[in-house]
């Protein structure tokens, strides 16, 4: 397993890259530190000043991820320090592209109303056009457990749903925790009200515990009521969930959207982890 690491100064990026390399060290996995640089930035600060050419940018540059990640992790952590030119919200998604990582982490802050003008740089870019889970964390949360976590998903039936849930059993598995499988509802019930032993009479999440029963992990089913981007938020929230895993777009999405709803609405609000599990994830 391939974690690519988008590493700035922010606080929520040193989460990110702690809880990847724990994720990385339980699965047998590997770490890739990046970090992207562009002139027109630097034409800013340097003003009048000749500016450095490319390779000296590059080594630059390189050697502030490795200082960064040493600071963090420790020296020996065994994280590939990796330096990209171009502005981050093209440079970063490209790396992980080619990469060909598994997973896409990057860390988020959260500022009210300007949540949707960040989301609209690194993290929706990426969130729209990568073609591997993308995990955000944001700055004021716990780190995620790592061994035994909760981790929790979102399922509607449709066939995104499914590939989320798959991928949030396979890293249930490998990571020996409970995953808690939610459907949410609108046609009964209040948005306060959730009884976790209808979930096992529920069609939709009898079939959930079907598809979940090859890979053996320990589970529960939850169905819930309400609008399912506040609900599944409310239900993460009193779970104590450690990773809210969703698809980019469910059964409502128009086949054109690449993020739907749900997905933008807990990247934006959701105090915890959150994956994007992209459409054709297998």
């Amino acid at each position: 397993m391939l974690i690519l690491v988008g590493l700035d100064d922010s606080p929520s990026a040193t989460q990110a890259l702690r809880w990847s390399h724990q994720v990385a060290t339980a699965t047998n996995g590997s770490v890739c530190a990046v970090r992207s640089w562009a002139y027109g930035r630097l034409s800013a600060l340097h003003g009048s000043e000749p500016l450095p050419d490319a390779t000296e940018m590059d080594d630059q540059v390189l050697e502030e991820v490795e200082q960064r990640v040493n600071k963090v992790l420790g020296t020996g952590s065994g994280v590939e320090a990796r330096v990209v030119r171009g502005p981050a919200k093209h440079a970063f998604p490209q790396a992980v592209r080619d990469c060909d990582a598994d997973i896409a982490m990057l860390g988020r802050r959260r500022l009210g109303p300007l949540d949707s003008v960040l989301l609209g740089s690194v993290g929706r870019r990426l969130v729209d056009t990568a073609t591997c889970p993308v995990v955000l964390m944001t700055e004021d949360t716990d780190l995620p457990e790592v061994r035994s976590p909760l981790i929790m998903v979102g399922t509607d039936g449709s066939d995104d749903s499914w590939n989320a849930m798959q991928w949030a059993a396979e890293l249930t598995k490998v990571l020996g925790g409970e995953l808690v499988v939610v459907h949410i509802t609108s046609t009964s019930g209040s948005e306060s009200s959730a009884d976790p032993s209808d979930g096992a009479r529920h069609p939709l999440l009898q079939e959930a515990a079907g598809r979940l029963e090859p890979f053996g992990v320990k589970s529960r089913l939850v169905l819930s009521w309400g609008d399912p981007r506040s609900a599944l938020d409310r239900v993460a929230e009193q779970n104590a969930a450690d990773l809210l895993v969703v698809a980019s777009r469910g059964r409502g999405a128009l086949p054109k959207m690449v993020v739907g709803s749900v997905a933008a609405y807990l990247l934006r609000h959701a105090d915890r982890a959150v994956a994007v599990v992209p459409h054709g994830t297998q």
